[in-house]
């Protein structure tokens, strides 16, 4: 009896029919227990932080009777005592005592030292102490719930030297160590706040004469040389108190104030353009160099008219600078209220009467006019006439050696 192929196609075992054998099950590897991050971490790296920061500071804990309570090694050891000599029970008094004995007190005196200590020691205060021997201690006192007080003290005279530097290199030029066009524009500003009744303040711009052709006849380590020479030689010639700056290039200026009587302009002038005409001793030997000055005196004092004889101010500089020529000067060089001076006004018109001077020639200075002033731009001092430049000493070539 033949089978129908519907039968034969029931009876073939299925795919993936389940044998009748079971299988071993697999057994299970557990899992690595996975490290429980607790909640208080960021709180517990806070506090850890902390605690060592105090170990890097001095602590001292004392009463409302200005006793110590606790105190750390630090403490003591911040003021150059011995740990055991400062014990809980000392009063603040007797602790300051062992600091004057050891030679640590305030710069402004041990007895300036004990009053500053001694008063309000349970207010809570940051201040810096400036210590004799140079360093810079900040001490944070804060007063605690139970009637006692916190100290803690941080010899900071590194963090300081380090701000200082970082400050300096801001505000300086690399190669010269003058201050550079930002911090010459807030000295100047605040050289014009300054100035009370009719007080001038100067402001030279200095170019030196043929700087380009030193550069490339002996190079730029040379160049450089030569304005090292010249800043040098500016800083020599002006106050401690006067700002010198360099804006790039072979451009300084000079802000001097106040100045009460500029009638002393002209011989300061002089003597700073000697000294920028003597040749820069370099290491390729003597470079000749020169400048030429354009000046700009800035004063919040509206003059009131005057006489022509008291207004011929420009030939009284011009006999004092040994001229003795004839001219005119307006009454008083770039002044205005107090709302119209800018640092930014006072270096333009200095800038206008170095080219002014440069285009009379070089080797000489000049002096801007107020603004609106019906006279020239500027008035011209030479105080001696402009030098012919020395021959310049150029490398022999290999065609004529």
């Amino acid at each position: 009896m033949r089978t129908s192929r519907f039968q034969h196609h029931a009876e073939r075992p299925k795919f993936g029919r389940i044998p009748s054998r079971p299988l071993m099950a697999t057994p299970r590897v557990p899992e690595a227990p996975q490290p429980k991050v607790p909640q208080e971490r960021g709180l517990l790296e806070r506090r850890y932080a902390l605690a060592k920061r105090y170990q890097e500071q001095g602590l001292a804990v004392f009463d409302a009777e200005q006793t110590l309570v606790h105190s750390n090694a630090h403490y003591a050891e911040i003021y150059g005592l011995d740990p055991l000599a400062v014990q809980p029970g000392m009063a603040l008094r007797d602790i300051l005592e062992l600091r004057i004995s050891a030679g640590v007190y305030g710069a402004n005196g041990s007895a300036a030292y004990r009053r500053e200590w001694l008063r309000n020691v349970t207010q809570r205060r940051i201040r810096i102490q400036d210590l004799n021997d140079g360093r810079s201690i900040m001490i944070v006192q804060q007063p605690t719930q139970n009637g006692c007080w916190l100290a803690t003290h941080e010899d900071i005279t590194s963090r300081l030297h380090e701000e200082a530097a970082v400050t300096y290199m801001a505000t300086r030029d690399p190669l010269t160590g003058l201050v550079n066009r930002p911090a010459l524009l807030a000295n100047l500003s605040s050289a014009l706040e300054n100035l009370r009744g009719t007080e001038h303040a100067c402001v030279m711009m200095i170019d030196l004469d043929h700087f380009k052709s030193v550069n490339d006849t002996y190079g730029h380590d040379v160049g450089d040389e030569v304005l090292k020479i010249a800043a040098a030689r500016i800083r020599g010639h002006v106050r401690d108190t006067d700002t010198v700056a360099r804006l790039g290039g072979d451009e300084f200026v000079v802000v001097q104030a106040p100045i009460p009587d500029i009638s002393i302009i002209p011989k300061r002038t002089t003597r700073l353009l000697d000294a920028l005409h003597e040749p820069a001793l370099t290491i390729a030997g003597p470079v000749a160099t020169g400048a030429t000055i354009g000046i700009a005196l800035p004063s919040r004092h509206h003059p009131a008219p005057q006489p022509p004889a008291a207004r011929n101010e420009s030939a009284h500089l011009a006999q004092l600078s040994g001229q003795g020529r004839d001219a005119t000067h307006h009454d008083h060089a770039l002044s205005g209220t107090d709302s119209a001076i800018s640092p930014e006004a006072a270096l333009k018109h200095a800038d206008q009467a170095l080219y002014e001077a440069k285009r009379a020639g070089r080797g000489t200075f000049r002096v801007a006019h107020r603004p609106g002033s019906a006279q020239s731009a500027s008035d011209t001092f030479t105080p001696h006439p402009p030098r012919e430049r020395r021959p310049e000493r150029r490398p022999a070539s290999k065609e004529n050696s």
